[in-house]
Order: C-alpha cells, then sequence, then structure tokens
C-alpha cells in the first residue's frame, strides 16, 4: 500500500530526474498542492501537482493499512480533478502553467481515471501513475 508521502517523494525523484526543480513538496498533513515544481525551457514551466495515496497514512484511522474503496477513489480523483482545474483557472502570464496528479497505479485508481480521461486531456491534465515498485509512469497531453 503507497502512502500519499511515498507518492510525493516517487514523483518529486521523477521530475528532478526530468530537470525539474522542487519548489514545494508537502507533508500529508499540511494544505494546499502537494508538488509544484519548475523547469527552465523557452519560458520558465510551473508544474502543479495534487497526489493522492492508496490508503490512509493516519495510524489512528480506521482506514491506515487498508484500500480505499470505490467511492473514496472517486472522491479523491474528483479532488485532484477539481485542484487542477483551480490551478488552471487562474490567468498567469510570467510563466507556462501545467498541471498534474499523482495517483497509486492500481485497478480502482485506473478505472475512475478511465471514465473521466477525456476530459483531462482536453484540460491538459497529466496523471503520474506510481506502481508497487515506485516506478512512475506519466501520461500526458504536453510533453515532459
Amino acid at each position: 500500500m503507497l502512502f500519499e508521502s511515498e507518492i510525493v517523494e516517487v514523483v518529486c525523484a521523477e521530475l528532478q530526474y526530468r530537470g525539474y526543480r522542487i519548489e514545494q513538496k508537502l507533508e500529508t498533513t499540511q494544505h494546499g498542492i502537494d508538488i509544484i515544481a519548475v523547469k527552465n525551457l523557452s519560458r520558465i514551466r510551473k508544474l502543479y501537482i495534487e497526489a493522492k495515496g492508496e490508503t490512509s497514512s493516519a495510524r489512528y484511522s480506521k482506514r491506515y493499512g487498508k484500500p480505499f474503496n470505490v467511492g473514496q477513489i472517486r472522491t479523491h480523483v474528483a479532488v485532484a480533478s477539481h485542484k487542477s482545474a483551480e490551478v488552471l483557472s487562474v490567468n498567469q502570464k510570467d510563466y507556462e502553467v501545467r498541471v498534474g496528479i499523482a495517483l497509486p497505479e492500481n485497478e480502482g485508481h485506473l478505472k475512475a481515471v478511465e471514465r473521466i480521461q477525456p476530459i483531462l486531456d482536453q484540460l491538459g491534465i497529466a496523471i503520474f501513475w506510481v506502481n508497487m515498485f515506485k516506478l512512475v509512469r506519466v501520461v500526458s497531453p504536453w510533453s515532459m
């Protein structure tokens, strides 16, 4: 079971490998965009990523160590999509804005995203899939 903090760590490492500088990396208990990464291209790109795990990281939680159910997964994907849409709604002229969602690559999350993949592509929202071996597979309508 991957905790959100592990997803954040793995995705940050992948982004650094791809030439991004990590500007913000939040802990599970902090509020805001989980990852903000910057890359100098022909224009500065800021990448905002919302991450979700596949189980609760709160030891006192009833869900600790147990996989999230279908309803919880749908809620997580909806919340992450909404945060991405909020970021895209802010008109930024100083740099290029890109957004993504980092999720565990498991059956529940794959199905939830598959149902809305066309609109995610239209909005320009990349998906950073993290598998149980902590490898990242990026599905993106834009080049990294």
